[in-house]
């Protein structure tokens, strides 16, 4: 898995889901059905941007059955995800706040509501899923 390079005004959008090595098996969240990109399921969709490092040590955590979703992302919108993103411990207090994802091992990773898919959706270009041969 390669550092994929972006367009200017783009950020790298990470997603490692499925899996074979329990418990860190992931749900498939993002599928393409009628070649149409969707996010399967309303439970916080956790999601990493620009650290391709993070994105690789959660895919070989998983196994050889998980599989890599990325895109690019609108930078816009991750500076929305950030200034709106506030720490687990008060993701109570705010529910439908993004949740900042393990701070102590990357600053770009995040747990986003449901509210949130249609606006992420509308905002990602050229999705890829990478998948081992």
């Amino acid at each position: 898995m390669a550092n994929e390079s972006t367009a200017i005004g783009k950020s790298r959008l990470y997603r490692v889901q499925g899996g074979n090595v329990k418990p860190n098996i992931s749900k498939f969240r993002f599928i393409f059905r009628n070649s149409k990109l969707e996010i399967i399921g309303k439970d916080r969709l956790h999601i990493t941007f620009d650290d391709v490092e993070r994105a690789i040590e959660f895919y070989i955590k998983r196994g050889d059955k998980a599989e890599v979703f990325t895109a690019n992302i609108n930078k816009s919108f991750l500076d929305k995800i950030k200034s709106e993103a506030v720490p687990q411990e008060f993701s109570k207090a705010f529910p439908t706040r993004p949740q900042i994802d393990d701070p102590t091992k990357t600053k770009g990773s995040f747990g986003l509501h449901e509210s949130y898919f249609e606006e992420l959706l509308k905002n990602i270009s050229n999705p890829i899923i990478i998948k081992k041969q």
